[in-house]
This record gives structure tokens, C-alpha cells and sequence, in this order.
């Protein structure tokens, strides 16, 4: 199993087909899919505008990834697939001052924690929703508020 920092760079990577726009990528959640548990992260694109002022749209595509491999399996537009309910004309406040600022050992524990959740299920096909819960409620610890729904509403588990 590939660490989950060690995917994300994957995911980064593979995000838009590598095109040169703009762009964020969330921290990785887990999302249900036909009966099977993936990666999935959102990725939001941005301009110069929403730079300066901390002003982002609302995500424009997600992925899904292989949960042991962090290959990259499907890729989604918003607009064709949608995983949330937000509207495409909001822009969204991160300047939430409420967000904890987590160090670097805080995402080594964070992502530790989601790497036993991925172990679990790749082996015996299961997964601990309590350990799950415990890792997204981290997530958005250190997410503003105005963009938790979108890990809320990807994470459909």
C-alpha cells in the first residue's frame, strides 16, 4: 500500500491531466462508489483576484483514486457530475481566523490515521466508520468553515 502522502502527491500531480491552471486540490477523503471505497478529493480553480483576497470558488472537479495504489481511476467535472449542492456563482471566505493551523507532526498523525483506515479495508474489506469520523472531523478542523461542506458532501459515507 502506497503511504497517503505519498498519493496525494499522485493526486496532485494527475489533477486536471497536469494542466498549468490555478488550482487546489483538497486533502483526501474516502467516498463510496458501486459498492467499493475510493480516495476522492475535490480540486477548485482560481485566479489572481481570488488569491489576493482568500476568495475561492466552489470546487469545479473531483477525483476518485484507488484506494491501495492511489491511481488515479475517473476524474469528474462539477458541472457534469456534481457532488454538492452549492451553487457556481458563491464565492467562498478562507479567511476563517477559527482554523486551527495544524503543524507538520500534526499531518503526519492526521494522515497516519487515514493510512490504518485505508490498511483496514484493504485487507479485510471493512472499514472503522468511528475511525473514520475521528479523521475527517481533523480534516476540517483545519478547513474554514465556508469550505467543509464540500468534504461533507463528498465523503458520502
Amino acid at each position: 500500500m502506497l503511504d497517503i502522502e505519498s498519493v496525494f502527491a499522485k493526486l496532485t500531480m494527475a489533477a486536471l491531466d497536469g494542466a498549468k491552471l490555478p488550482h487546489g486540490i483538497s486533502n483526501p477523503i474516502l467516498r463510496m462508489e458501486e459498492g467499493r471505497l475510493f480516495i476522492a478529493s475535490f480540486i477548485y480553480i482560481y485566479n489572481r483576484d481570488n488569491y489576493q483576497t482568500n476568495q475561492m470558488p466552489r470546487p469545479s472537479y473531483w477525483l476518485l483514486a484507488d484506494i491501495e495504489t492511489g491511481d488515479v481511476v475517473k476524474e469528474y467535472s462539477c458541472r457534469e457530475n456534481d457532488f454538492s449542492t452549492a451553487g457556481f456563482d458563491v464565492l467562498y471566505d478562507l479567511n476563517d481566523l477559527a482554523v486551527i493551523r495544524p503543524s507538520r507532526e500534526d499531518f503526519v498523525e492526521i494522515y497516519e490515521l487515514f493510512d490504518s483506515i485505508r490498511s483496514e479495508y484493504i485487507r479485510h474489506g471493512t472499514y472503522n466508520a468511528e475511525q473514520y469520523k475521528r479523521y475527517l472531523d481533523r480534516i476540517l478542523e483545519v478547513t474554514p468553515n465556508s469550505y467543509r461542506r464540500f468534504y461533507q458532501e463528498l465523503s458520502n459515507l
